[in-house]
């Protein structure tokens, strides 16, 4: 009686194979962990910056004056230090953007700025159909959204 045994792999094989599994898993980890490792490490060093521990910007009020397809918004810096304004951003409701290219700004502690963006060819169009507004700043902790809900339209 001829019996085929079947037989499953080798255990050497398996152990060889379960070796390598466990490798790539741990390459694949490592990697991860020393980016998410980075990324927090460079969070941390811009948020403990001195000027950044004490600065707070509040956006008070925002108005989009159709006739001359203005937008004037009005900064507060409740916090003891300075903060710079580097850029505005506009996300529309189609997603589309729009990028304000002025030199940077500077809000003194207790002070209140009017930031203006006109219709040029730097800035784009600006429209009336704002979704969010981003102010971005030097302190990563105080760049500032608000929403297009929230603009006066006049």
């Amino acid at each position: 009686m001829n019996q085929s045994s079947k037989k499953g792999i080798s255990p050497l094989i398996a152990s060889v194979l379960l070796i390598a599994f466990t490798l790539s898993i741990g390459a694949f980890m490592s990697t991860w962990l020393q980016d998410v490792t980075k990324k927090q490490t460079q969070s941390t060093v811009e948020n403990s910056k001195p000027e950044c521990q004490f600065a707070n910007l509040n956006i008070q009020n925002v108005t989009y004056t159709n006739s001359s397809t203005k937008l004037r918004i009005d900064v507060e810096n409740t916090g003891t230090k300075s903060v710079a304004i580097n850029s505005i951003k506009l996300i529309y409701n189609d997603d589309t953007t729009t990028q304000a290219n002025f030199n940077r700004t500077t809000i003194n502690a207790g002070d209140v700025n009017t930031l203006l963006m006109y219709n040029t060819t730097t800035n784009g169009s600006i429209r009336s159909d704002i979704r969010k507004l981003r102010l971005v700043t030097d302190c990563p902790n105080n760049n500032l959204e608000y929403l297009g809900t929230s603009i006066a339209i006049n």
